[in-house]
């Protein structure tokens, strides 16, 4: 299981696009797993999500958590 925040915290750095796909068709393997936090994805004009690498989210191994607050 691998657990990380998306930005990171406090560094800003972002996982997105072919890195971050890969990342989670890699995490959506048997016996693995991820939480991803993404609290601080609300930030970016166009906002960067693993939510859309995830291919069934009613079956999937990765937890993504966010804040709505952070939004507000």
């Amino acid at each position: 299981m691998a657990l990380f925040s998306n930005p990171g915290n406090p560094t800003g750095i972002t996982k997105r696009g072919k890195d971050l796909k890969d990342f989670v068709e890699r995490a959506s393997q048997p016996k693995c797993g991820a939480l991803i936090d993404e609290a601080y994805e609300m930030f970016y004009d166009k906002p960067v999500s693993s939510l859309e690498y995830i291919k069934d989210i009613n079956k999937t191994n990765i937890f993504v958590t966010g804040a709505c607050t952070k939004g507000l």
